[in-house]
């Protein structure tokens, strides 16, 4: 839970903003109603503050002064107010510590609440900035970490490729056009082409002093996402960067939904046999081993006969939770579809696979999955096949024989070939 310092005398918006930050539950609402309650807080120490949000007038400072209290403490500030000139924006986004202006209106609660979310999600998006000029990196380098993206940067594009080639979780490439050695034009057909990652899957935004039309309808076609002319406004850069940001998140989410079950977050079917026919050809191309299990809940039919389906769905999620504790993150672990659940796991040594499949089985046997003053047990039965097949799908049919020798055998099993 992350700690927003909100300054606001309005108890009706405070109310509105405490709900709708909290409902994230990724962030707990401290209040002040004035200049001085902020001040105490502040001073007793009590709180690590992710960011503030902050009105200009209030009951006991009606000049802003709140602004600089809460900057000096080292807490980033969001100021959110009706009163709004443009140069006030400017003299106000001019102080160390502000992130952004927002001026109220019932639209805005929603974008400065969005706002908040999209900077905490920024922490885990890191950028790269390129630029030959020490200044502009400064600068840049200073815009984005005030709103939380973890910075990397390069004075050329040859620094740039090495840097990317050893930080495979970068998301977006800002880079300067002309540059010694390696200009950006240069890097971004390297990004495209020799490094493999196209514009939806790391955004490329270009930059220059020399403006020319031509040039950002070359770099656009030639991949990039983006294109902004020196000297740019800061609010223009950031809405840029956020625009590109949510795209790419967006896709994200969508290649999520494609990929994984809706009530377990377990991959589904389809990614199943996508990514594991990858891992079948390793398998004979590197003559390591994989091993396929298929696991079914024994007597599931009878759960949601005697509880209802929302009792069987928490079952699923308690063997979800299990399955994401129990196994490796290079392993792939999928449901099926209902009650079947598949495992994909390379390099498990013989001696080994025995000893993990009946460790799991028993966290199952054990669980209680509660359900109002009830308590619903079950088991699961595996079948194991670790003999390479001609391919994935026949090592998926044989490992879904031995679950039917295991369910024939009496159940709560493991039945390996």
């Amino acid at each position: 839970m992350h700690k927003i310092l909100l300054v606001e005398d309005s108890l009706i918006l405070t109310k509105i903003l405490t709900r709708k930050l909290n409902a994230s539950e990724k962030f707990e609402v401290v209040h002040a109603d004035s200049f001085s309650s902020a001040q105490e807080i502040l001073e007793k120490g009590e709180h690590q503050f992710f960011l503030a949000l902050l009105d200009l007038v209030l009951p006991d400072a009606k000049e802003g002064e709140i602004v600089d209290l809460v900057t000096a403490c080292g807490v980033p500030a969001i100021i959110f107010s009706s009163i709004y000139s443009d140069d006030l924006r400017e003299y106000m986004e001019s102080k160390e510590g502000v992130i952004d202006y927002v001026v109220k209106t019932n639209h805005n609660v929603n974008f400065v609440t969005d706002l908040i979310d999209r900077i905490h999600k920024n922490r885990l998006f890191p950028i790269l900035i390129v630029d030959d000029s020490r200044v502009s990196l400064a600068m840049t380098r200073r815009m984005l970490a005030l709103y939380q993206f973890p910075v990397l940067q390069a004075s050329d594009g040859a620094e740039a490729m090495r840097i990317l080639a050893g930080n495979t979780n970068i998301r977006m490439v800002i880079t300067d056009y002309r540059m010694p050695e390696l200009d950006g034009l240069e890097l971004l057909n390297w990004i495209r082409n020799d490094y493999g990652r196209s514009r939806n899957q790391l955004a490329v935004l270009g930059v220059s002093a020399h403006r020319s039309n031509a040039l950002t309808a070359r770099f656009i076609k030639s991949g990039g996402n983006d294109f902004l002319s020196k000297p740019f406004m800061r609010e223009e850069f950031i809405c840029r960067v956020m625009q590109n940001v949510d795209a790419l998140s967006h896709l994200e989410t969508i290649r999520e939904l494609a990929q994984k079950d809706y009530l377990t977050g377990l991959y589904n079917r389809r990614y199943l046999f996508d990514a594991g026919g990858k891992l079948y050809n390793n398998a004979r191309r590197k003559n390591f081993s994989l091993v396929v299990a298929v696991m079914d809940i024994d007597f599931f039919k009878s759960v949601n006969d005697k509880y209802g389906h929302y009792a069987g769905d928490l079952v699923l999620k308690s063997i979800a939770r299990i399955l994401k504790q129990s196994f490796r993150d290079t392993d792939v672990v999928a449901r099926m579809g209902g009650e079947e659940f598949c495992i994909l796991a390379a390099n498990v040594k013989g001696e080994d696979i025995q000893t993990t499949f009946e460790r799991f089985r028993k966290k199952v046997e054990a669980l209680e999955v509660g359900f109002g003053d009830k308590v619903i047990k079950i088991t699961l039965s595996i079948g194991v096949a670790t003999k390479l097949d001609e391919d994935l799908e026949a090592m998926v049919h044989q490992a879904d024989r031995l679950l039917y020798k295991a369910k024939e055998s009496g159940r709560n099993r493991v039945v390996i070939d």
